[in-house]
């Protein structure tokens, strides 16, 4: 998606932005500058956001929440299988769409995403881990909302650490807080989130030690995202998966690869500070066009665009005495 196109013309799905869910109406009117969206240039949000780098994470994101018991049955609702480069596509589109779009397109990324929730709903066919065959589960479950949203925040500040350079902790706490945000947006109550990024960081830990396990779902999803393209072209070859298990693996909580039953010895780690110290200057020094996220670079135009019309805009006369 470029700054130029329709946003979400191609999804198939309309919704109402003049008229959002009642719980979004506060985040709206706490919005400075409609142009800039929810987030902005100064914002640790669109600072973390904006790096490619952050794709590196993307197979992680998706091993931790199809690890979880109640999540894996829901992605069999989508289209993964048949088209894994559009399903993955897709979740980054609406992502960026919501933290570097502006207003209005943020909330029609969030309401669709919203709506497409809705018929995501089941119950488990399987005892998996803490749950019981016969449980319900919905999309747009908050503590199953949180889960998927906390996969997001961890990996995009480890993904940063590790490709990027080293977040300060009052940076990684900002980042996290703007988080929150985002996470409203989809449908988290604030008060959903753990206050602090420490205290989220135990979440997280705490979720991977006690709920996270596969069933036959979720190692048949886990099977899919391991061997297959989320690249436009033919599959991959079956040879490659355990450089995707590699990489899926290197970053998350150790708890969680147990669960996924993903390798990970001393030869894996040394690999990995090795591929981590040859990627992080070599990224750094890459042009922005290719360092930085399209939809970062639009929203950077839109917003200089208005800057530049509202400096030329004409102002009103004044009265001669």
């Amino acid at each position: 998606m470029t700054d130029e196109d329709p946003a979400f013309d191609h999804w198939d799905i309309e919704v109402d932005t003049a008229d959002p869910p009642a719980d979004l109406a506060p985040l709206v009117a706490a919005v400075e500058d409609p142009v800039e969206g929810f987030f902005g240039p100064g914002t640790m949000m669109w600072r973390v956001g904006r790096e490619t780098a952050l794709f590196l994470g993307g197979m992680t994101c998706i091993l931790l929440q199809l690890s979880h018991p109640k999540v894996a049955p829901g992605i069999e609702h989508s289209d993964y299988e048949a088209d894994p480069h559009a399903r993955f596509s897709r979740t980054f589109e609406v992502v960026d769409a919501i933290i570097f779009g502006d207003v209005e397109t943020a909330l029609e990324g969030a309401m669709i995403v919203r709506e497409l929730h809705t018929y995501v709903t089941g119950e488990l066919d399987e005892d998996v881990g803490p749950y019981a065959a016969g449980e319900p589960y919905t999309a747009n479950d908050p503590d199953l909302l949180l889960w998927v949203h906390a996969t997001l925040i961890h990996q995009s500040v480890v993904a940063y650490d590790t490709y990027v350079e080293d977040l300060h902790d009052e940076e990684a706490e900002r980042f996290y807080q703007d988080s929150k945000t985002f996470g409203q947006l989809f449908g988290v109550p604030r008060d959903q989130y753990p206050e602090t990024l420490s205290e989220f960081r135990t979440y997280v830990d705490r979720t991977a030690e006690e709920t996270l396990a596969l069933g036959e779902t979720g190692e048949t999803v886990r099977d899919i995202i391991l061997e297959t393209s989320y690249l436009p072209g033919p599959a991959l070859p079956t040879v490659l998966r355990p450089v995707r298990a590699f990489f899926g693996a290197a970053t998350m909580p150790p708890a969680a690869r147990d669960a996924l039953g993903l390798e990970w010895r001393r030869r894996h780690e040394a690999a990995f500070r090795l591929f981590r110290a040859a990627v992080r200057p070599t990224y750094r020094a890459l042009p922005a066009r290719i360092r930085f996220k399209d939809a970062y670079l639009g929203a950077m135009r839109r917003v200089a665009a208005d800057s530049d019309t509202r400096a030329t805009r004409p102002t009103a006369a004044t009265p001669d005495d």
